[in-house]
């Protein structure tokens, strides 16, 4: 269950940022930020929950690195080593004796993209695809596979990136004015030095899904994009994370204008779709956040 608190305006200045935790696979809490608004919400900050979403594949060892959390199967980024994808999780790089291979990308709107391999050694599989365009489930991003090791020079793979969160927004109208960000992008793996081993495999984008009557998008400035695989000077590098997805409904009198990357979706009169029905009811008074560097949301 997600709290959604309700503002009547909420302002993210220039200084500002507006973000909460990341998920954490222990509790299944954190990695969603969501809030309606019944005037306008005006973003000349930053909203972000990139690297927010599903952890990355770990390689704290000689072996094979360790699968990216999904939506399907989370907290095994430490504990379960495979060259397969775990749903959307890119798998880990492999092991070998003199160079490991790349970890996976983490999927989501799209596959992510497969680990390089080293030689004979293979990097990790891409993960998977998953959710829907109109982003009627608010599903993070997950998290990018390990880099392999080189045994034989004890070399430890690389960790993959984390996916990024999702972020869900009603209101009478979004404005995302020029220098603000509305984001929800995967890390990139991470780069692996000259010890033969594996680079990190990218997490991909998170969702992001706006219920508007009007928005005002600017030019890219609302993204949910997949990390980079992590790069090898002497293993294979990693694969870089899928985009993620985004989504503004809107009704038929209403309009969406502005770019986004990767493109959102576009819907009419769709209704909310986020777990728990949710009772419109807004409080009193605007929340200003132009002072504000981080909100935690319990």
């Amino acid at each position: 269950m997600q709290r959604v608190p309700q503002y009547t305006t909420v302002t993210v200045a220039a200084t500002g940022l507006l973000t909460t935790d990341a998920h954490d696979c222990a509790t299944g809490r954190g990695g969603l930020l969501a809030l309606m608004a019944s005037g306008e919400m005006a973003v000349a900050g930053t909203v972000t929950m990139s690297g927010k979403g599903f952890s990355g594949g770990t390689s704290n060892g000689n072996g094979i690195g360790y699968v990216g959390d999904s939506y399907g199967l989370a907290c095994v980024s430490t504990s379960s080593r495979s060259t397969s994808a775990n749903f959307g999780g890119g798998g880990g790089g492999a092991a070998g004796g003199t160079e490991g291979g790349g970890g996976g990308g983490a999927g989501h709107a799209t596959l992510g993209s497969a680990g390089s391999p080293d030689g004979s050694t293979p990097g990790g599989s891409a993960g998977a695809a998953y959710g829907v365009a109109g982003v009627d489930r608010l599903l993070m991003g997950s998290g990018g596979g390990g880099g392999g090791a080189a045994t034989a020079n004890s070399g430890i793979g690389e960790d993959g990136g984390r996916g990024g969160g999702g972020i869900l927004v009603k209101a009478a109208r979004v404005t995302v004015s020029t220098g603000g960000a509305i984001t929800a992008d995967g890390l990139s793996g991470d780069t692996a030095g000259p010890n033969w081993t594996g680079g990190g495999g990218g997490g991909s984008g998170g969702s992001i899904r706006l219920e508007v009557i009007d928005a005002t998008l600017g030019t890219n400035q609302v993204l949910a994009r997949g990390g980079l695989g992590g790069g090898s000077t002497s293993g294979g590098p990693g694969g870089a994370g899928a985009v993620g997805r985004i989504a503004a409904h809107r009704p038929t009198t209403g309009t969406v204008t502005g770019t986004t990357s990767p493109p959102a979706g576009l819907g009419v009169d769709v209704p909310l779709v986020a777990g728990t029905a949710v009772t419109y009811t807004f409080a009193a008074g605007a929340l200003d956040l132009s002072g504000v560097q981080a909100i935690r949301q319990d």
